[in-house]
């Protein structure tokens, strides 16, 4: 009896592992050079969840680490700027990140508030995959969260690419980073172009 306890017990926890929604497992750009990364981004295109939360016009400043600072221990602030498609209001977060393991590898956990809120969001994975420094950047911010208004665990999912300013991506580097995408499970299809301003 005991076995056929144990037994249903472990096809429970295995189906629970195959329906709750995921956050893909996204290595980040390795080798990763922060200080080549550093300065403003600009957002040219996102899934339909990225757009609802940062708009259009979107343009983040990403931080470097001071000489003197602690890796491990040292927590990045940037802010995020855009316009709302809604209703074209103007849009600003707050975001703080640190590296997961090293400052090498771009994976990050992420946290974001609204500009003049003291409510932070829950913990974000953030991965930066691709990037060539100069023109484009890859970016995915994943959690899982459960939704109590239906009980059940989902995925909030940000798929993102960002370019420096002035760039615009010829269609077979936007090709091959959606096919990147497509190939973490997310629907190449969704993701739009926005408006840069």
């Amino acid at each position: 009896m005991l076995r056929y306890i144990a037994l249903f017990a472990l096809v429970a926890c295995a189906s629970a592992h195959f329906i709750m929604p995921k956050c893909p497992m996204v290595p980040g750009k390795f080798p990763f050079d922060m200080e080549k990364f550093h300065g403003d981004w600009y957002l040219t295109a996102g899934n339909d969840f990225a757009l609802e939360k940062k708009g259009k016009c979107g343009k983040i400043t990403f931080p470097t680490y001071a000489k003197d600072d602690k890796i491990e221990e040292t927590v990045l602030s940037s802010r995020y700027t855009g316009v709302s498609i809604k209703d074209n209001t103007p849009i600003a977060w707050e975001a703080h990140l640190q590296p997961v393991v090293s400052d090498k590898i771009a994976n990050f956990y992420s946290v974001f508030r609204a500009e003049g809120s003291n409510k932070y969001t829950e913990i974000y994975k953030q991965s930066i995959v691709a990037s060539d420094y100069t023109h484009y950047a890859l970016v995915l911010s994943c959690k899982t969260y459960f939704n109590a208004e239906v009980k059940n665990f989902q995925r909030a999912l940000m798929a993102e690419i960002w370019t420096r300013q002035g760039v615009t991506l010829s269609q077979d580097t936007y090709n091959a980073l959606t096919t990147q995408l497509a190939s973490y499970g997310i629907d190449a299809a969704a993701i739009k172009h926005v408006e840069k301003c």
